[in-house]
């Protein structure tokens, strides 16, 4: 798996990474330094990883927490 881009927001990261077997890309994310790793999002559209990731980012995931946590294509 190959990390693309991570982008840092006041303790919010979120990373971006291409799995080239599988051509998924996985968005992971992190609070304060500690990886989420029930939030994992995995898709295969490049568009929807980095807009996740952006979001995240931006505090655009209130929502999210309302639906019971990170949506995700497994």
């Amino acid at each position: 798996m190959r990390l693309l881009i991570a982008i840092t927001n006041q303790g919010r990261r979120a990373a971006v990474y291409f799995n080239r077997e599988l051509a998924e890309y996985t968005v992971r994310f992190y609070s304060h330094g500690e990886h989420l790793t029930d939030a994992d999002y995995f898709t295969d559209c490049k568009s929807d990883a980095y807009n996740t990731m952006n979001h995240f980012t931006a505090g655009i995931d209130r929502h999210m927490a309302a639906l019971g946590g990170f949506p995700t294509s497994r």
